[in-house]
């Protein structure tokens, strides 16, 4: 992952004005090594953020961990910091049992803010894999993900933005969505996206912008010390499955040692699909495992 580029600081995000009462929590958790184990060494929390005890339905050295959000969305003036390392060595993968919610925002507008900040360090796996946040009419959401890699770290990471809620006919016409996606190796920037969009912004409807979709999508595949030759591989496999049509679009771009797949849908349950058949088709190459769908996708 080396890239002849200036080491930087990744930028700090802003704070929020205090327009509405601040509901803070905060989850820091650290996967370790332990011998043949991969282990939830470290956690703490505040406010209601929490995480599930471990699984290993797949054998000791990955963690499955499913991260918990009691109240089940986001309103004004809450704000979430999430951070999880892992160590070097060692193995995980995290989800979430429903999908997010950002709720309707104040009169204000005061921000519903989503922090989250992951570290991947040497030999070490992270799959993150998040059900989709719904953004409600009117909700004023800072969706912000910030990445660090050591060079020999793999991992494959997505998101998922659902516009409104196009089953109940409810479009994003007012509010705005704030999203940043960094992904950072030893300071170096890898890959930086920055999202910025108003409901009802012609940017929604345009044949350049959304084209009327209401899913935005992006998957993240870091493929560490793999060999351009394999990488290149990998991206034309993804490129030969990928669906195209005027209601799902997938673009697949390779970025040095990341692979990034971008979509836009119409519908989440597809967009969705799309995004767990990159993983079951890249999780064999990429970190040597069969897929192995977790239970809590199934209820």
């Amino acid at each position: 992952m080396n890239a002849p580029a200036q080491v930087i600081t990744p930028p700090s995000s802003p704070t929020p004005p205090a327009l509405a009462p601040y509901w803070g929590a905060r989850l820091r958790i650290g996967i370790h090594r332990s011998g043949q184990r991969s282990i939830l060494g470290e956690v703490s929390h505040e406010g209601p953020l929490r995480i599930q005890r471990p699984f290993y339905p797949e054998g000791a050295d990955l963690c499955h961990l499913y991260l918990l959000h009691p109240p089940g969305g986001l309103v004004s003036g809450d704000h979430l910091h999430i951070d999880a390392r892992v160590a070097q060595g060692a193995a995980a993968l995290i989800t979430t049992p429903s999908a997010g919610k950002v709720y309707r925002a104040n009169a204000q507008g005061t921000p519903q803010v989503q922090q989250t900040r992951l570290e991947v360090e040497s030999g070490a796996s992270l799959e993150w894999l998040p059900q989709e946040n719904i953004l409600f009419d009117q909700a004023a959401a800072v969706l912000e993900t910030e990445i660090h890699l050591q060079p020999s770290a793999r991992m494959i990471a997505w998101e998922l933005v659902c516009l409104g809620r196009p089953h109940c006919d409810e479009r994003f016409e007012s509010g705005y969505l704030r999203q940043r996606l960094s992904v950072w190796c030893q300071g170096v920037p890898l890959y930086l996206d920055h999202f910025s969009l108003s409901g009802g912004d012609a940017l929604m409807q345009a044949p350049w912008g959304l084209q009327g979709l209401a899913c935005v999508g992006t998957a993240i595949l870091a493929c560490g010390d793999m060999s351009i030759p394999a990488i290149n591989g990998l991206v034309d496999q993804l490129r030969e499955a990928a669906p195209a049509g005027d209601s799902l679009q997938v673009a697949v771009t390779r970025l040095r040692s990341l692979i990034v797949v971008r979509l836009l849908g119409a519908d989440t349950e597809a967009a969705k699909q799309v995004l767990e058949r990159i993983w079951i088709q890249a999780r064999p190459v990429l970190l040597e495992r069969e897929a192995s769908i977790p239970r809590i996708w199934n209820t």
